[in-house]
């Protein structure tokens, strides 16, 4: 679990003695669209929306040539993949 914060990185209270957390990976953010409708209701306004994981090596923020080719194809979703050769530490290949 990890605190949640706000825009400006301050800590979002759930009560006047407790701080609100989080899940810490991105199935917290499922997790939080399907909990909340203020966040459906912005997300349903938002035409893009780019979810990956922080040590994904494949990923570009706003890959604009991946964007656009989902854009291009009308897709509601689109997964990137790179075939990758075994290495000594494999700890940030995330599928």
């Amino acid at each position: 679990m990890v605190p949640s914060v706000d825009m400006d990185g301050k800590i979002i209270m759930k009560s006047m003695s407790q701080i609100q957390m989080l899940k810490n990976g991105s199935g917290a953010l499922f997790e939080l669209i399907s909990e909340n409708k203020e966040v459906r209701d912005v997300l349903g306004q938002t035409k893009f929306i780019q979810v990956y994981n922080m040590s994904n090596d494949v990923k570009h923020v706003l890959d604009p040539q991946f964007l656009g080719m989902a854009s291009v194809e009308k897709l509601q979703a689109a997964l990137k993949c790179v075939k990758r050769e075994p290495k000594e530490d494999d700890t940030l290949v995330n599928m």
